[in-house]
């Protein structure tokens, strides 16, 4: 699950040239534990499409993991971790 009464969502971001696939151990380990937890491809990567190309930032990778999360129900806060360029966008 995503979401915990008792834990806020641990999200994931990965790094340029990577995609969600990059946290996969990291995730089996936090949801093994407990932790609602997930990962998302930003967009350009793994799944998600590029999108508009002028308007691809950080700004703009962070709107799209916020809408994500509103997408998920997700409206609590939450712990962002990222990887190289994921720590920008978080």
């Amino acid at each position: 699950s995503v979401v915990s009464p008792t834990h806020p969502t641990i999200v994931l971001v990965h790094g340029l040239d990577s995609s969600k696939q990059t946290w996969e151990c990291v995730l089996a380990e936090l949801q093994g534990s407990g932790y609602p937890a997930l990962a998302l491809d930003l967009r350009g990567h793994g799944e998600s499409p590029l999108g508009v190309e002028d308007d691809f930032g950080p700004s703009a990778l962070a709107a799209d993991v916020k809408t994500a999360l509103t997408a998920l129900g997700i409206t609590d806060k939450v712990v962002l971790v990222g990887h190289s360029m994921g720590g920008r966008v978080a």
